[in-house]
């Protein structure tokens, strides 16, 4: 299992809690691409 942090003292992530991560820094990851455009562009993009 993936830990949060190198050191020894870390604890084992939940996969479930990992996959919501991922999930939500795609999302995050989207509005950094379209940060900047009209409401319209963005309301496209998403």
């Amino acid at each position: 299992m993936a830990n949060a942090r190198r050191d020894k003292k870390a604890t084992t992530i939940s996969p479930i809690a990992l996959e919501a991560v991922k999930r939500i820094d795609a999302l995050f990851e989207i509005e950094r691409t379209i940060n900047g455009r009209s409401a319209e562009e963005r309301r496209r993009v998403r």
